[in-house]
């Protein structure tokens, strides 16, 4: 071939075969994109990523104050600092947001409710939102002596605390109407004028003359799921040197950090927020010698609480059941199992499944109640709820004596205008679960009654009116005190009377009247007991029989109403 034929055969076939390689080399190479291009995720990688419960949290912290009446704290700002650390580190809390505000600008009252408002709005049902705060508290007294309870931002005044402060009851009920399911609320401050926490002299004079401040508290309309506190409403919280940051949040850090295996008490390998709070309170009590109480209130027990650090292991979180009691108690209690002390309230505790016998005694040692009880695998119970079942009876006897009243119709010319009555009953009463406190009961009662002024005028013999039937109650106790509410429904007989041969001629009303008769009377029930002993209840019951009856015979049908009342003893066992 000629020379000048392979220079043309290179410059045609040359070019071709460079393009050949550069489109092979972009087949061989993939994830390389042309510029200019993107590649869109799928559809269902962004419903996933929409759908996924995310965790949020604001961590607030604040140390310096505009007014001078509120003194400078040394760790507020650290405290919140390392709070946020914590929930973001993926081995502890894991949040996927968490929102710092510590530098000036950011605790401004207006810059921390401009930062709620934003997360209101990207917040969604399926959402975890943790709220922390580290800072001074304080006390106004508002009209009708109502107290109200304010966080103290940067620039609050002590002589305008409802402009300028965060007022508590108005964020728990702000928080109460966001949409993310599972909510905490920590506050490591106190409203006792100590600690951290500053009141006014007016205020705390006006607080010092009430005999209870704290039961003129003016409380939000509802409750978050958690709210921890660094004390109680009257105690102080404080801040120390040595831990450098306030006692309660630095032993709520180590629940959640290099203590959670012992916080961790139902053993599912994550710390929630009432095993955080429960191990916070226990080591702050143990280290302030009592002088600082924390207090935590709970909606929330059990599989459906806040996890705060590590990740819950679904089968070990359903291998125990937990018994809870939260808030001020005017008598420590704890709880032995078998034989074995469990723990003392306020907390929770984790109790082995199945069926053991159980003491619930006071700070003394005296049984407040016990006996033997099933608890079910996964199972949350209230301790007040165990109480009364283990203090309740399931079956019942009583006796009562009253008297009954014709109130409206003709059934009164039967059995007269009032009649003595006396009445047994038997019943059976629900002691746990959902119906808790409901009661079935049969009952059998006699009246003697001359009958109303029809009869009365054609016999003097007397008639005794039998009737039985049956009653469904609801009822609730609080303390010594029992109250419920229910229907009844009884068939009622009148025996006949013999009339002399002349009233019997002569008044057609009188032969209606004493002729026998049997209805199905039926009406609403109001019970109230008061507890003698345990088994025993000083009982009063009131009810309305309603019958529509025709008792005069003359084609009107009416209504008979009657009031019926009795007081008399109730026996469990």
């Amino acid at each position: 071939m000629p020379a000048d034929s392979h220079l043309r055969w290179y410059r045609c076939v040359l070019p071709g075969m460079l393009l050949l390689l550069a489109i092979l080399s972009g087949c061989a190479h993939p994830r390389v994109t042309p510029k200019g291009f993107e590649l869109s995720p799928t559809t269902s990688s962004v419903l996933e990523d929409s759908l996924r419960p995310r965790r949020l949290a604001i961590v607030i912290g604040i140390d310096e104050y505009e007014d001078p009446t509120f003194a400078r704290l040394h760790f507020a700002r650290r405290d919140a600092s390392e709070m946020a650390r914590v929930l973001r580190h993926p081995d502890y809390g894991g949040f996927d947001r968490v929102v710092e505000l510590t530098s000036w600008n950011d605790v401004s009252r207006r810059a921390i409710l401009e930062e709620l408002r934003r997360l209101r709005n990207g917040l969604r049902r399926q959402d975890t939102l943790l709220i922390y705060f580290s800072g001074h508290g304080s006390i106004e007294v508002g009209k009708e002596g109502r107290v109200r309870l304010y966080l103290v931002t940067a620039d609050s005044r002590a002589s305008d605390l409802a402009g300028t402060a965060i007022d508590v009851a108005a964020l728990r009920h702000f928080l109460k109407d966001l949409k993310a399911q599972r909510k905490v609320l920590i506050l490591d401050n106190c409203f006792s004028g100590n600690g951290k926490s500053r009141i006014t002299a007016t205020s705390r004079e006006y607080l010092s003359r009430l005999p209870d401040p704290w039961g003129a508290l003016e409380h939000a309309d509802g409750e978050t799921e958690a709210v921890l506190m660094a004390s109680t409403l009257g105690g102080s919280a404080q801040e120390e040197n040595a831990l450098k940051h306030g006692t309660y949040t630095y032993f709520l850090l180590q629940g959640l950090t290099g203590d959670m295996i012992r916080a961790d008490t139902n053993g599912d390998g994550a710390v929630t927020a009432y095993e955080a709070h429960d191990h916070a309170r226990a080591r702050t009590m143990e280290h302030t010698h009592g002088r600082q109480i924390p207090e935590g209130n709970f909606r929330v027990v059990g599989r459906a609480d806040v996890f705060l650090s590590g990740r819950p292991d679904p089968e070990l979180a359903r291998a125990a059941a937990l018994v809870y009691a939260y808030g001020a108690t005017a008598t420590p209690l704890s709880i032995e199992v078998d034989g074995r002390l469990k723990g003392a309230f306020p907390r929770t505790v984790p109790i082995p499944p199945g069926t053991h016998q159980v003491r619930i005694q006071d700070a003394s040692g005296r049984a407040v109640a016990e006996g033997r009880l099933p608890f079910a695998q996964g199972q949350v119970y209230s301790l007040g709820l165990l109480i009364e079942e283990l203090r309740g009876y399931r079956r019942y006897f009583s006796v009562n004596s009253g008297y009954v009243r014709q109130l409206r119709g003709d059934g009164g010319m039967i059995w007269g205008d009032s009649a003595p009555r006396v009445t047994i009953v038997s019943g059976y009463r629900v002691r746990g679960g959902a119906l808790r406190g409901l009661t079935l009961s049969f009952h059998a009662a006699w009246s003697s009654t001359a009958g109303g002024d029809w009869t009365t005028l054609a016999s003097t013999e007397r008639r005794h009116v039998l009737e039985a039937g049956a009653q469904i109650v609801l009822r609730r106790s609080r303390g010594r005190l029992h109250a419920g509410a229910g229907w009844f429904g009884s068939a009622v007989y009148v025996p006949a009377l013999d009339l002399p041969d002349q009233v019997a001629s002569e008044q057609a009303r009188a032969v209606s009247a004493s002729q026998g008769w049997l209805s199905f009377p039926g009406g609403p029930v109001a019970w109230a007991g008061l507890e003698l002993t345990r088994s025993l209840l000083l009982t009063f019951e009131g009810t309305l029989p309603i019958v529509v009856e025709d008792f005069a015979e003359d084609n009107s049908p009416e209504a008979n109403v009657q009031a019926a009342f009795g007081i008399g003893l109730e026996l469990g066992f």
